[in-house]
C-alpha cells in the first residue's frame, strides 16, 4: 500500500482541546487516522479527547482481524474504557453527561477500500487525485466532497451536537455513522482528510438567500487555501514526505497569519496513489 499520512493541529488558544494521532497495523496492513474535538463547554474535554483518541488508537493497533473492525463495538469500548478511568477520581457534585465531552472521527485505508466512522461534527473529504485539473474558476471541484453528515441540531441559532462520547452517554450517543468508499487504485488515486469543526464543518457553512431569492452557500477560506496547496503538490508531482509537510507547515502558518484561525484547528490527510495526470 502505496500512501502518506499527515497530521497537523494548531490552535489560537493557550490549551488545544483537539487530539490527533496516526495508526500503523503492519499485521493486517492498514493505516488510520483518529481525531477528537474536546466540547468546550464540558470539564475537562482536552482529556477527554486525548484519552479517547488513544484509546481507539489502541484497539486498532491491536487488531488481529480485519472483521475486528467493528466501530460500533470499537466506540463502546472506548466509552467503556473512559468511565473506567475517570469516573472514580471526579466528586459527585460534577455532571457526568458535561464531562470529558469529544467528538471522533477516524478514517482507515485498506488495500480496497476507506472506511470512515465518526460521531459529531467536523469534516471527511474524499477528493479525487484528478481535482486539480479542474478550472480555477471553481471554488470546490465536485470531486472534492465532504462525506461527514453532522450529529447537530440548531439551537438558539447555533448547532449542538447530539452525539458525542462523554463520561456518562447513552448508547445511541456513542453509536457512530460509518461510511465505506472505494479506493481509485487505477486511474487517479485519492485524498482523504478528516478534520475538527475548526478547518471544516457542513453545520458551520451558512446557506442564504440574496435580494433576488437566490440562494447563496458560504465558502471557507481556510479550505479554499488548503486545496490550492494540495493542487500545486501534485501539478509539480512533489509527494516526499518532508515536501508535502513543509507545504503544510506553510499553509498553518498562511491561515495563522491571515487571521483565520478562531478555533482549534486540526486534520489528517491520507495521500493515495496520486501522480501527475498525463493530459
Amino acid at each position: 500500500m502505496i500512501s502518506n499520512l499527515l497530521i497537523k493541529s494548531i490552535s489560537p488558544k493557550l490549551k488545544n482541546e483537539d487530539f490527533i494521532e496516526t495508526v500503523i497495523n503492519v499485521e493486517l496492513n492498514f493505516k488510520a487516522i483518529v481525531l477528537g474535538d474536546g466540547i468546550g463547554s464540558h470539564y475537562k474535554p482536552d482529556e477527554g479527547s486525548e484519552f479517547c483518541v488513544k484509546s481507539l488508537k489502541k484497539h486498532l493497533e491491536n487488531c488481529k482481524s480485519l472483521n475486528g473492525i467493528d466501530f460500533k463495538e470499537l466506540f463502546k469500548k472506548v466509552h467503556s474504557e473512559l468511565k473506567e478511568n475517570f469516573s472514580n477520581i471526579e466528586d459527585d457534585t460534577i455532571d457526568k453527561t458535561q464531562a470529558y465531552g469529544t467528538t471522533l472521527i477516524c478514517a482507515i485505508e485498506l488495500e480496497d477500500k476507506y472506511i470512515v466512522a465518526y460521531l459529531g461534527n467536523g469534516s471527511a473529504w474524499h477528493i479525487r487525485g484528478n481535482f486539480h485539473t479542474f478550472s480555477p474558476q471553481r471554488y470546490l471541484p465536485w470531486n472534492a466532497i465532504n462525506v461527514l453528515n453532522p450529529h447537530t441540531v440548531e439551537e438558539n441559532g447555533k448547532e449542538a451536537l447530539y452525539k458525542f462520547i462523554a463520561l456518562e452517554s447513552t448508547e445511541n450517543q456513542i453509536l457512530p455513522s460509518v461510511i465505506e468508499i472505494n479506493k481509485d487504485n487505477e486511474l487517479f488515486g485519492d485524498i482523504i482528510i478528516i478534520s475538527t469543526d475548526g478547518l471544516y464543518s457542513n453545520d458551520h457553512n451558512p446557506i442564504a438567500k440574496d435580494r433576488e431569492g437566490n440562494i447563496w452557500i458560504a465558502g471557507e477560506r481556510k479550505m479554499e487555501l488548503l486545496f490550492n496547496r494540495l493542487k500545486n503538490l501534485i501539478n509539480e508531482n512533489k509527494f516526499e514526505e518532508q515536501t508535502i509537510n513543509d507545504s503544510i507547515d506553510e499553509y498553518l502558518k498562511e491561515i495563522n497569519e491571515s487571521k483565520l484561525v478562531d478555533d482549534d484547528t486540526t486534520f489528517g490527510i491520507i495521500f493515495n496513489n496520486i501522480y501527475q495526470q498525463k493530459t
